[in-house]
């Protein structure tokens, strides 16, 4: 029977466990079984310890791999985190950018706006200032000019009786009582729908002023302005009497800036709309009531 064994242990190892064979043939059986249960648990703790270095071995170089790896990993993650936040706020930074770029824009482009607004307005008020210093100016010419009762001397209607050598064909002299009056309408002297004279309404106020002085060099001489109501309503004015003064105020002022006529032989007056000479229903009648009148009184202005 332990022959059997033998030849079974030796048949099962093959070739390679052929010493196994000829330790059991030299042992006694109970020694044969000690010796088999010590090899196999030889053949286990070797086994053991073998799959446990092997562990260990594995465990401590590929550990400090692993670990380095994972480090890395999860740094390119945090790194990728962030990369991302910062595409994030970058993107924000040019739409921000990009608002702020074109408030800057707007508000530069308003800044240049209320630039050319301030430049504006402040031409027009120096260029009224201007107008209101000429206008105080006139003023005091014309309050020196003003007619004083206390101080007249009324001249003979014979003393009128002069004929005006004005060659415009516009201009025309009637006498009226102890007045001479010359008229010419707005439309010889002002450009349309202003008080602004032309060039050749100068050169008829120029005319018309060398007569006057040359034949009445002692009595006051009216201006009297004349307007219609289209003229009201073209110009920028409270009222016809405000309308009708301003036309006299500027052949006033032209006339004494020339020295064609003196400033205290001159009295200016408007009547606005209402003292017409011609109706009012066809255009040539409105025309002719739109005008400025000289008036020479029969009163000395010296």
């Amino acid at each position: 029977m332990f022959g059997q064994f033998r030849q079974i242990v030796y048949k099962k190892n093959g070739s390679d466990c052929r010493w196994l064979g000829t330790i059991t043939a030299c042992l006694p059986f109970h020694h044969f079984i000690k010796f088999l249960f010590l090899f196999n648990a030889l053949f286990l703790f070797l086994t053991f310890i073998g799959c446990s270095s092997l562990t260990a071995q594995r465990t401590g170089e590929m550990s400090p791999l692993e670990r380095q790896n994972a480090d890395l990993v999860a740094k390119y993650q945090e790194e990728a985190t962030k990369a991302k936040s910062l595409d994030v706020l970058n993107e924000q930074l040019q739409k921000d950018l990009g608002q702020a770029s074109r408030v800057i824009q707007q508000t530069e482009q308003k800044q240049k706006d209320s630039d050319q607004r301030v430049a504006e307005l402040t031409a027009k008020i120096e260029a009224l200032e201007l107008q209101l210093a000429e206008s105080q100016q006139s003023i005091k010419t014309y309050q020196a000019s003003m007619y004083r009762q206390a101080t007249v001397t009324v001249t003979p209607n014979s003393s009128y009786k002069h004929q005006l050598a004005i060659s415009s064909p516009n201009v025309k002299v009637t006498n009226d009582g102890d007045y001479v009056r010359v008229r010419i309408p707005n439309s010889a002297i002002f450009q349309a729908g202003t008080w602004q004279l032309t060039e050749e309404g100068k050169q008829t106020l120029n005319e018309v002023g060398n007569q006057l002085r040359v034949n009445f060099p002692d009595q006051e001489i009216g201006v009297e302005g004349h307007v219609s109501q289209l003229e009201v309503n073209r110009q920028s004015v409270l009222s016809d009497y405000e309308a009708g003064i301003k036309n006299a105020f500027a052949v006033t002022y032209y006339l004494i800036t020339s020295h064609v006529l003196e400033a205290k032989q001159i009295r200016i007056g408007g009547a606005g709309v209402n003292r017409p000479i011609e109706t009012n229903t066809t255009y040539e009648g409105e025309n002719n009531n739109a005008r400025i009148e000289f008036v020479v009184y029969p009163t000395s202005w010296r």
